[in-house]
């Protein structure tokens, strides 16, 4: 078991529940895994999930399936002590060698300050009152017994030997890490001692004692296992016994995702409550962060009073966004049929919008940034509604495009796209507490979206003029050459999949095909990867509009080639902008501090361009250059969630037809273009 502490303590836990389905029998031999219902069962999402089958795959506790997937391996005790004396055979061959071939008894150092770290990963017991480790004791003790083991045989200066201990540990149970300690004689602290033995014997040069004491270390992992499976009656009181029990334990119906009819309304405002502090919590931490424990806590309750009302925190998740979509989808059509117009039908789909997520701002919060966590089923129906609601939509702008009354030289597609970037970016900063009511930013969007931002004036001018220079010119960016480069781009595309708490170094270090230790060269965690992206991120989009934009006087021309360089840029790193936004709240309190500033600033600057527009004239001076710069930053970077770059419009193009959108407005105008004086 590498790396199944610290940062990914869930996927140490996913592991170790998985390993005890296994041996305990829940899971048939040779028959096909379902993702779908493991992940519900284990309450972990699907990446983390397929992270820890692959882990299982690698100790040999499971195998490919002939339909795809997984499947439980059949393995016996015979298989399982074949396997540990074989790895043990190499290993002592390996301490043999390394006696004959160290120099320097500081090669053996590593090693020592391993094994010193596995004598306190499980505290000794005492005599009269043991007590069970820990899932993160147990992870953390077969982490550091896996590195010992590795650290005396790199000793030995062979690679081909270890490549061939590391290829035989794929076998069950063969790994150190996969360790079962015995109750009896603290195994713990006998472990210690057979390790400093190990390496007293290699340090000494007796190769013929190092090998015999390896080979006799084999027989301790052996004997915790044979414990186990005999089912010793103490072997309860040891979680690594517990997981190799043969006792088939009772497989236990999951609950149903509802509450039965008699306790709906006597548990409904509980429920209620569950799911707002589910929310809040979701949209604090992210849904990979959030934890049932913490929820429980937040809520004054016991865990598995949670259980009680859901089966995991998918479930949750799930429930929020079904929930939210719901509102949308009823409410929107009551709401169309009350008006009389085309145009007061757009404007009461937005007025509709905001009333809902006014009444659930949380709950519409996690929604626009938690459900592409949900997994596949789930991830399908939510995504399904919100077609039926875009197509609500799309039905409204078809219809008025038909009498005239919204423009036609841009596609419909991308006026809808437009004005859901809006009301979707809403949630991340709207509060009804505010200076503003849901009904006045209801006017405000109303009256944008068909009319834009130009003043007045200006308003008739039927297409604004050609760019004073171009956006299309690619630079080279520093942070994304040479091997930081790579480690930046590597890690956007997995936080980006699985979510910056999902993901390990191991994860990262897997993907750009290097060890871990070579990664760590360069960055101390992967906390400093998300910290460069979400930095780079923001000083790209302030550098490349503040070089397109210098020596452009005239607000509106700034405005618009800001607007068009800001997509150009966003786009030509979509995965790592993407990550930035959705990420960064992940990182420690000073330097999200520093990246909310520096995001703060940028605002500012674009901010600062349409008051300069307001009193030149040009920029409609009735709405506050606070909330046109909010519209605008949600109209802008949407477009990381949808954009793809086989589709219809290039970034360049992207960029002109959105910034058509919010200078002009959606309005059709008759009038022939006029010269700006």
């Amino acid at each position: 078991m590498n790396d199944l502490n610290g940062a990914s303590t869930l996927r140490g836990r996913t592991v170790l529940a998985l390993r005890e389905m296994v041996l305990r029998g829940q899971l048939e031999p040779r028959k096909r895994l379902e993702e779908f219902d493991l992940s519900r069962r284990l309450g972990v999402s699907r990446p983390v999930l397929r992270s820890a089958l692959d882990h299982l795959v690698s100790e040999g506790l499971l195998e490919p399936a002939p339909s795809g997937g997984y499947a439980a391996r059949h393995f016996t005790l015979e298989d399982i002590r074949d396997a540990i004396l074989a790895r043990s055979a190499l290993e002592a061959l390996a301490a043999g060698l390394a006696a004959k071939r160290i120099q320097d008894p500081s090669e053996l150092e590593p090693a020592r300050k391993l094994n010193a770290q596995l004598a306190e990963a499980i505290p000794s017991r005492a005599s009269t009152l043991p007590t069970s480790p820990t899932p993160e004791g147990m992870s953390r003790f077969g982490d550091l017994n896996a590195a010992f083991h590795s650290a005396f045989v790199a000793a030995a200066r062979s690679p081909m030997l270890s490549w061939c201990i590391q290829r035989l540990q794929s076998a069950a149970f063969a790994s150190p890490a996969a360790v079962v300690i015995p109750v009896e004689g603290d195994g713990a602290r006998r472990a210690f001692e057979e390790h400093e033995a190990i390496l007293n014997a290699i340090q000494s040069g007796d190769a013929s004692r190092a090998e015999a004491l390896v080979r006799q270390h084999a027989g301790l992992a052996i004997h915790g296992i044979e414990s186990a499976l005999e089912g010793q009656p103490h072997c309860g009181r040891n979680i690594a016994l517990e997981l190799v029990s043969k006792k088939p334990a009772q497989l236990t119906a999951s609950r149903p995702s509802r509450l039965p009819k008699k306790e709906e309304s006597a548990a409904g405002a509980t429920s209620a409550r569950i799911l707002d502090a589910a929310a809040d919590l979701f949209c604090e931490k992210g849904f990979y962060a959030a934890t049932t424990r913490e929820l429980a806590t937040r809520l004054n309750i016991q865990q598995a009073s949670l259980y009680h009302h859901v089966s995991n925190k998918e479930e949750l998740l799930h429930r929020i966004c079904r929930q939210v979509m719901d509102c949308f989808l009823t409410d929107l059509p009551a709401t169309l049929n009350q008006a009389e117009t085309a145009r007061g039908r757009i404007s009461a789909f937005i007025d509709a919008h905001l009333q809902v997520m006014e009444r659930n701002p949380r709950q519409t919060l996690a929604v626009v940034t938690e459900f592409r966590a949900l997994s596949r089923l789930h991830f399908a129906e939510i995504s399904e509604r919100y077609k039926e609601y875009s197509r609500l939509l799309d039905s409204e702008l078809n219809a008025a495009q038909k009498l005239g009354i919204l423009r036609t030289d841009i596609a419909s597609k991308y006026i809808r796209l437009a004005l859901l970037n809006t009301l979707n970016w809403t949630p991340r900063w709207f509060h009804s507490s505010g200076p503003l009511s849901c009904k006045d930013l209801s006017s405000i969007y109303s009256r944008i979206f068909w009319e834009g931002v130009i003043s007045p004036e200006l308003r008739e001018i039927s297409s604004l003029p050609p760019l004073p220079v171009s956006t299309s010119r690619q630079r080279s960016r520093a942070l994304h050459r040479g091997t930081l480069g790579k480690f930046i781009r590597g890690a956007a595309e997995l936080f980006s999949k699985y979510g910056y708490e999902s993901t390990s170094t191991r994860d990262l270090a897997t993907l750009l095909g290097m060890e871990r230790a070579t990664l760590y060269y360069h960055v101390e965690g992967k906390e400093d990867l998300l910290y460069a992206i979400c930095k780079s991120s923001t000083e790209q989009l302030a550098n490349d509009v503040s070089e397109a934009t210098e020596g452009i006087s005239d607000p509106l021309a700034q405005l618009q080639v800001g607007i068009q360089t800001h997509v150009v840029s966003l786009l030509r790193d979509q995965t790592q902008h993407a990550t930035a936004l959705a990420e960064a709240r992940a990182l420690s309190p000073e330097r999200l501090a520093e990246i909310l500033s520096m995001r703060k600033a940028y605002q500012t600057r674009a901010r600062s361009v349409l008051e300069a527009g307001q009193r030149a004239g040009s920029i409609r001076n009735d709405i506050s250059p606070k909330y046109l710069g909010m519209m605008l930053e949600g109209l802008l970077d949407r477009t990381v969630v949808w954009f793809k770059r086989n589709g219809e419009l290039s970034p360049s193009e992207l960029g002109a037809t959105l910034c058509r959108v919010f200078l002009e407005g959606a309005q059709h105008r008759s009038a022939q273009p006029q010269q700006r004086k």
